[in-house]
């Protein structure tokens, strides 16, 4: 069936791990919106999650309020990624690392890796993002930046979504393609 083949009647959650709570702009937003075009016009129904506008307790178990916290709402998070095939972690770089909501979700990400069925292992896979130059100066989605014209970019966003499953994930892209099956969730 192929790559693209099997992303037909797939779903993908894909939490924007912006620093910014909404309404405000999320120069991250903008390249995720590129990202879920793509899946969209080949059938994937994209579903896209803005964690620092929920309460999401920290730690590394499925529901925190058994754990002492008042309240949670990573569970509701959890169903949905737990729902769809395809996690995309869309993340702005600070200070050269991915955001503090990312390593967040990561953590709470990790109560579900023991998770099985009868399905099988596909591995990570990212290679999408846009990386301005060090320092002030316009973002993604600013006029001038270069951003949403960027070659790369768009060459490589386009990829993420037609390459084998078994590219590797960096960290240092805006965005990480993470697809899995139900049987085991895999982590970067």
């Amino acid at each position: 069936m192929g790559v693209l083949g099997a992303l037909i009647r797939s779903r993908a959650s894909v939490p924007e791990l912006t620093l910014k709570r909404s309404p405000e702009m999320s120069h991250t937003q903008g390249l995720i919106d590129i990202s879920e075009a793509i899946m969209e016009k080949h059938g994937v129904a994209v579903e896209v999650l803005r964690p620092v506008d929920r309460a999401i307790a920290y730690g590394v178990y499925p529901d925190m309020t058994d754990h002492g916290w008042e309240r949670d709402e990573w569970p509701e998070v959890l169903e949905k990624v737990m729902a769809s095939d395809i996690l995309v972690l869309g993340s702005p770089i600070w200070l050269g690392e991915k955001s503090s909501v990312c390593t967040k979700v990561i953590e709470r990400l990790y109560s579900a890796s023991g998770e099985l069925n009868e399905e099988y292992v596909i591995p990570p896979q990212a290679d999408a993002g846009w990386v301005g130059e060090a320092g002030p100066g316009p973002s993604y989605l600013d006029p001038g930046s270069g951003g949403p014209e960027n070659d790369f970019t768009n060459r490589n966003t386009g990829q993420a979504f037609s390459c084998s499953p078994a590219a590797s994930v960096s960290w240092k892209t805006p965005m990480s393609c993470v697809r899995y099956s139900k049987r085991r969730l895999l982590l970067p």
